[in-house]
C-alpha cells in the first residue's frame, strides 16, 4: 500500500517592539526590533507498507521566509530532508515495535520532546524508538 500526501502552509507574522517584554529576534542593540514577514512551509511525504509488519515513511520539508531580515533567521531552511523512517513490527500480532530512523516526536507538552509545529521549521529527532503497546497502555523506549 503506497501512501503520498502533503501539507502547505503560509502564515503572516507581524511583530511589533512594544510592552515591558520587547521581541529581541536575532538583532542587534540598538536596532527597531519590530517586522513582519511572510513564511511559507510546504512538506511532501511518501509512504509504503509492503507487508503488516514493515513499513517507510520519507518526508522532505521546504520552509521559506520573505521579507524577515532577521540574521540568521530561525524560519528559512531551503529543501530538507525532514523526516526517513522504518517500522518494524505489527501491534496487532506482537506487541513490540521498532522505529529507526529522523522522526516526529511528542511528549506531554512538547517542551523538552516535540515536532515545536508553530515553527515554521519544527523539529524532527534522529531516533531509535521501541514501542510496548497493550490493550491499556503503550511505553516508548528511545
Amino acid at each position: 500500500m503506497w501512501d503520498l500526501g502533503g501539507q502547505v502552509r503560509l502564515r503572516y507574522e507581524d511583530k511589533e517592539n512594544a510592552g515591558l517584554y520587547p521581541n529581541r529576534d536575532f538583532i542587534s542593540q540598538g536596532q527597531d526590533n519590530s517586522g513582519d514577514w511572510l513564511a511559507l512551509r510546504t512538506k511532501v511525504h511518501l509512504g509504503y507498507t509492503p507487508a503488516s509488519w514493515v513499513s517507510l515513511f520519507v518526508e522532505g520539508r521546504d520552509s521559506r521566509a520573505w521579507g524577515d531580515e532577521r540574521d540568521p533567521c530561525p524560519d528559512d531552511d531551503s529543501t530538507d530532508l525532514h523526516q526517513a523512517f522504518v517500522v518494524l513490527g505489527d501491534g496487532k500480532q506482537l506487541p513490540l515495535i521498532l522505529i529507526v530512523g529522523p522522526q516526529e516526536m511528542t511528549y506531554g507538552d512538547e517542551r523538552y520532546i516535540g515536532v515545536s509545529d508553530w515553527s515554521n521549521v519544527g523539529r524532527v529527532f534522529d531516533a531509535v524508538k521501541v514501542r510496548f503497546t497493550n490493550d491499556v497502555f503503550w511505553v516508548d523506549a528511545f
